[in-house]
């Protein structure tokens, strides 16, 4: 479910939805997406944190479509 957590975030769908929705789910389900709601981490089994530590667009050079964004 990419970028399920901006989805909340922005107001699209509400946390009560997303979590009735996947409280049912049998199989393995991968959410994507900053801002990850507590309720969703706390009912989630795994928890992968990216972080930039470098990256060449904070030096001035261009992103690239497709890649970076």
């Amino acid at each position: 479910m990419q970028e399920l957590n901006t989805t909340i975030k922005t107001g699209l769908l509400t946390e009560e939805e997303v979590l009735d929705a996947i409280k049912n789910v049998s199989n393995q389900l991968i959410i994507t997406g900053r801002y990850s709601p507590k309720q969703i981490i706390t009912n989630s089994n795994v928890l992968i944190e990216v972080i930039d530590e470098k990256h060449y667009a904070t030096k001035g050079h261009l992103v690239r479509k497709g890649i970076d964004f």
